[in-house]
């Protein structure tokens, strides 16, 4: 209860002073990160996303929702699964676009507290068919054409 606490109490109070910036509220708060070299392990990718002003808008304005929004998500079963996938691909994206991973995975092992054993017990079933159904395939004969 504490983490999950902790990990709301951060994305509110994220969320309400990236909306009281400016930048944030012209839909540019994600553009001037990215245009540092800091925040650009990979130039063509950042260049990629600021070079498109309605894609810049959407991820800003998205950011600010998904992190205000993402507590009172929690109180509805599907909310609650659209806003924990949301927030993992917001941190998947600062990990791979801002090169930022450790922070990337410390928040996403937070965000991992509110998804339910069944939800896990699900996807482990579901990867351990996949990977049988990839060891057999893997484990037959090759035939050689000629």
């Amino acid at each position: 209860m504490a983490i999950g606490a902790q990990v709301c109490i951060i994305y509110l109070i994220s969320g309400l002073a990236k909306a009281q910036g400016s930048n944030w509220q012209h839909g540019t708060g994600v553009y001037y990160p990215l245009i540092l070299d800091l925040y650009r392990p990979w130039p063509w990718l950042a260049d990629l996303l600021v070079s498109n002003g309605l894609l810049v808008t959407v991820v800003s304005t998205g950011a600010i929702y998904c992190q205000v929004l993402f507590p009172v998500a929690l109180l509805h079963p599907v909310a609650r699964r659209l806003a924990v996938l949301a927030v993992l691909g917001m941190h998947a994206g600062i990990a791979v676009v801002m090169g930022l991973p450790f922070f990337s995975l410390f928040m996403m092992a937070g965000d991992l507290v509110f998804v339910s054993d069944r939800t896990y017990a699900w996807a482990n079933a579901w990867l351990r068919r996949r990977g049988d159904a990839l060891r057999r395939r893997l484990s037959r004969p090759m035939s050689v054409r000629v």
